[in-house]
């Protein structure tokens, strides 16, 4: 079994900032990505007549997010690409916690969060230019720059630096990411 274990470096934001089009870049370059997944989770309550499920539901739907992000995050320790050695992530345990706070104005899992460590965070400020609803998506531009706010008090908290990432290109974003995850561009 391999000892190198690659670097966990999150990728997170508000709602539509754009961090899904970087994922998806990034996976075209050979990159190890866990995907985010909470929109198949959406798209169910939806069948379920719910319009959204994280308002209506938000204990339950936080529960699932948490426990399928567990999941990523100790799949990821399982992945090393020598060639790069990094695995990102697509929204990480603490998003959950933030969206949960902004519905909540708690936090129901203040301690063992301190538990996951990612080596960095790259954070997507919200970019109006950029920002869609869609069928997942529903939150108004100015409610995604209050759950954005909230993601990265959040972040702050539990003692994470943060690198907020330029509204640039997706090009020039992932050169952004690479360079500062110390494999250059």
């Amino acid at each position: 079994m391999n000892s190198i274990k690659a670097q966990k470096i999150l990728i997170t934001g508000g709602p539509g900032s754009g961090k899904t089009s970087i994922i998806e870049r990034l996976k075209n370059e050979g990159f190890s990505c866990m995907d985010e997944f909470s929109r198949s989770l959406l798209k169910l309550g939806k069948k379920q007549g719910l319009y959204d499920v994280f308002l209506e539901q938000p204990t339950l739907l936080t529960s699932k997010i948490i426990s399928a992000r567990k999941k990523q995050f100790f799949e990821s320790e399982k992945i090393y690409n020598p060639k790069k050695r990094l695995v990102f992530f697509d929204r990480g345990i603490h998003d959950a916690i933030a969206y949960y706070m902004y519905i909540d104005n708690s936090n129901p899992y203040p301690t063992w969060a301190e538990n996951y460590i990612y080596d960095k965070i790259f954070f997507f400020p919200q970019w109006k230019k950029i920002y869609l609803n869609d069928k997942e998506r529903v939150e108004s531009y100015n409610t995604s720059k209050k759950i954005s706010s909230i993601i990265e008090f959040t972040y702050k908290y539990y003692k994470y630096d943060i690198i907020e990432v330029p509204k640039v290109s997706i090009e020039n974003r992932m050169n952004f990411i690479l360079k500062f995850s110390n494999l250059g561009s």
